[in-house]
């Protein structure tokens, strides 16, 4: 306990080995002896303060994802779900195991239910040392109660180390505690029974009919621990512990996420469906628009069509970037605690996502190729996927390397402005200024744009389609050369996010 910065998430990080920065010092040990790192982890599991859930799942549907990741292998599918049904009870979740948890979209548990929930993924591995940060951090004073009374009932019934770090607790929670250790501006002021505390302060000149929470202002407990200083903490040595099991195999988590990833893919509708609503919007519109039942069009009209169907369909990859952040907490969660293997992660949510970006090319190739008397069915949707892939393998990097989703929103269609300014429509590539050229074979617009006008003017003798190869400088391109360019780029990027993903996101501080 003790007020803000006091150093209460700090040291509980330390204890997980959460820190990655700046200088630990000091020895801490287990049963004892010195710390293993390794063996510690294995023991452990670390609830953060924020909630990383999946909000179109129901609570039991989390749970049993979660135990395919965190069971060990040699585990029968039999003791799997009942770990399930036990974590369901021990917090106190039956009454809403097949309620979402809730997002944007749709309404779902409570905030001490969410919480709740968190706790419970955890307790799926049984690990012998549970580390929670703010468990009660958000929630009114019942909902407090009721995590905190959860969280003593596993303590006394499953014999569970609990260390959690909390601000100011109410009179009731702070009876439920074994020990307190009270922390200001990273010195402690006092580590002992929370009956000791308050003869503690009293006999330091603070009445006992002080309330607690005044206890723990900042203005009544700095003075105490510059005056008062408490020797270092000898924590009791646990009882038995053994060891976890091993984790399941890659292949294992590879199917698990793939799973997990398409069916949040299908019931969230901020991911694909929304963006098929627009799709299929945008692409009525241009067949409509550029209806060409008399052979009206001109190429020159054409050509404009094949610039703007790329171009407006993957800018609307960007609104896909909130809910890559959020797959990105519970990523982060789960290779802390449950060691999940980065490439297997990686490699999963490409795969998933590849049924949806199908489904909004076909839209778009059905709605615009006959009604428009385009050339190349199979060339228009083969290009249109490719380029639409690269555009949501764009955005999932930058959902690695982002802080939040209005950055990233911001920078992707800042980048995706670019490189339809230089992608050769606009201003012809033979006209582009040399200091922008890099833009022009950067961006895979360029490749996009160029593959669709070859494939619709190449091999056609007449002069107006002479003229616009001419002007674009497209008689060598190859169609599926730039095809294969395409391909190329969204499998660098997804190699890129997952290298990201391995180096930022470890679920350290």
């Amino acid at each position: 306990m003790g007020p803000s910065g006091s150093g209460k998430t700090t040291l509980l990080d330390i204890l997980a080995d959460r820190i990655s920065s700046g200088q630990v010092t000091g020895q801490i040990d287990l049963n004892g002896r010195p710390r293993p790192v390794k063996t510690f982890r294995l023991l452990s599991s670390y609830v953060s303060q924020e909630d990383a859930l999946t909000g179109s799942f129901t609570v039991l549907e989390t749970l049993r994802f979660a135990a395919r990741l965190s069971v060990p292998a040699n585990v029968l599918a039999t003791e799997r779900e009942g770990r399930v049904q036990a974590a369901i009870d021990d917090m106190g979740l039956r009454s809403c195991e097949h309620t979402v948890v809730g997002d944007i979209f749709r309404k779902g548990l409570s905030g001490g239910q969410k919480r709740r929930l968190s706790i419970a993924i955890e307790l799926l591995s049984k690990p012998t040392i549970l580390l929670l940060d703010e468990p009660t951090s958000g929630l009114d004073a019942a909902s407090t109660y009721n995590v905190m009374a959860y969280i003593q009932k596993l303590c006394l019934s499953q014999k569970h180390t609990v260390i959690c770090t909390i601000h100011q607790p109410s009179t009731k929670v702070y009876t439920m505690f074994a020990k307190v250790l009270v922390l200001a501006q990273g010195e402690t002021v006092f580590f002992g029974s929370p009956h000791d505390l308050l003869l503690h302060f009293a006999n330091i000149g603070i009445p006992p009919q002080v309330p607690l929470p005044d206890l723990l202002e900042p203005g009544r407990v700095l003075p105490i621990a510059s005056q008062h200083g408490f020797p270092r903490a000898q924590f009791a040595p646990l009882s038995k512990a053994d060891l976890r099991e091993m984790k399941p195999s890659v292949g294992r988590q590879f199917l698990m996420v793939l799973q997990r990833t398409a069916l949040e893919n299908v019931r969230n509708p901020g991911i694909f469906w929304m963006r098929f609503v627009m799709f299929f919007a945008l692409s009525a519109m241009s067949g409509t628009l550029y209806l060409n039942h008399d052979h009206q069009l001109t190429d020159v009209d054409l050509v404009s069509l094949l610039f703007g169907a790329p171009a407006f369909t993957t800018f609307l990859s960007v609104a896909a970037l909130p809910f890559f952040l959020d797959q990105r907490a519970v990523f982060s969660r789960e290779r802390a605690n449950s060691g999940l293997n980065v490439g297997a992660y990686a490699v999963a949510t490409f795969v998933a996502g590849l049924p949806g970006l199908a489904l909004l090319a076909i839209t778009t190739t059905v709605m615009v190729v006959p009604m428009t008397g385009l050339r190349g069915f199979g060339s228009f949707f083969g290009i249109m996927f490719a380029s639409l892939t690269s555009a949501e393998s764009f955005m999932c990097v930058l959902g690695v390397l982002v802080p939040n989703a209005i950055m990233g929103i911001a920078v992707g269609s800042a980048c995706f402005g670019m490189f339809v300014l230089t992608e050769g429509f606009m201003v012809p590539k033979p006209a582009i200024q040399p200091y922008w050229l890099w833009g022009h074979y950067l961006g895979f617009h360029t490749y996009s744009f160029e593959a669709l006008v070859a494939n619709q003017f190449q091999g056609v003798k007449t002069p107006s389609a002479d003229a616009v190869l001419t002007r674009f400088d497209l008689h060598d391109v190859h169609v599926g050369s730039h095809a294969g360019v395409l391909v190329g780029y969204a499998l660098v990027l997804q190699g890129l996010g997952g290298v990201l993903l391995y180096v930022l996101h470890t679920g350290r501080r």
